[in-house]
């Protein structure tokens, strides 16, 4: 699951389509408790438009923004040949071992380094936002005539309880790092998610919503797994982590439950689409 950050989104997104690197960077600072700690929460979204695909064996399948190849395992485990992109190396990384009969590379989601018509299924979970209409552009691209896609992402603010994280983030982060978020967190207001497909020569099939649910034993754990998403990114290197701790720990403190330990559940849009034969 990547979500937006600065010039990111499971690993891109956001208002500077050009420098990806900056994502990459953003995401590598901490992978292994991203992807250890945060990133299987989004299994329930993953199987959801898996099972909405209905792929085949054998069928070829690219994951944009890819992180560290939770989705791409599980289409592994479906017999699919996966292939992932993100800007971070170090997700890209655990990605190959996690997967290791897979294709996994390190790049620009708005070039990507395939040849037209290559792959039968394009999936993006939480990679692809307004903004990124390249990158839309480029999916649609290497999807093959009659091929599916699927995006998703951050469903209606009032079923977010992750949203406690992205509010403590407001007074921490740059301004401008806020604003491109606010845009890419619209995203699954109705009609959004379907122009972007659209005005990449895509069909809309369906789109539903599924929840997710974060799990974590105490506020330590929580805030260290906050830590490690990309959108933190940026409001450490603004206040420093010290700071960010200490906001992060206010923030989730009144959300610990001494017998559930921190429960946050919030709500996925899908949608899925189809290249015209």
């Amino acid at each position: 699951m990547r979500w937006v950050t600065m010039a990111s989104g499971k690993c891109q997104g956001g208002a500077v389509p050009d420098d990806w690197r900056l994502a990459g960077m953003a995401w590598s600072e901490r992978a292994l408790d991203f992807a250890y700690l945060f990133e299987s929460f989004a299994r329930p979204v993953y199987q959801t438009v898996f099972d909405r695909l209905a792929m085949e064996s054998g069928a070829k399948v690219l994951d944009v923004a890819c992180g560290s190849g939770y989705a791409a395992m599980m289409a592994a485990e479906g017999g699919a040949a996966v292939t992932g992109i993100d800007a971070s190396e170090r997700l890209i990384e655990i990605a190959r071992v996690r997967v290791p009969e897979g294709d996994f590379r390190v790049g620009d989601m708005s070039a990507l380094p395939f040849d037209s018509a290559s792959f039968d299924f394009v999936s993006s979970f939480s990679g692809i936002f307004p903004g990124w209409e390249r990158a839309m552009g480029e999916a649609a691209r290497v999807l093959r005539p009659g091929g599916l896609f699927a995006l998703s992402g951050w469903g209606s603010p009032r079923r977010r309880e992750h949203l406690a994280y992205f509010m403590a983030l407001v007074d921490i982060s740059p301004p401008e790092h806020i604003q491109d978020s606010m845009v890419g967190m619209a995203a699954g207001r109705p009609g959004v998610a379907e122009k972007l497909l659209t005005d990449a020569g895509l069909v809309v099939l369906e789109r539903g919503s599924v929840d997710a649910t974060s799990e974590w034993p105490d506020v330590a754990t929580a805030v260290r797994a906050m830590t490690s998403a990309g959108p933190s990114w940026p409001a450490i290197q603004q206040v420093g982590m010290a700071r960010f701790n200490e906001v992060m720990t206010a923030a989730l403190t009144p959300l610990m439950d001494e017998q559930q330990g921190i429960r946050l559940t919030s709500e996925f849009f899908w949608i899925t689409g189809r290249k015209p034969s």
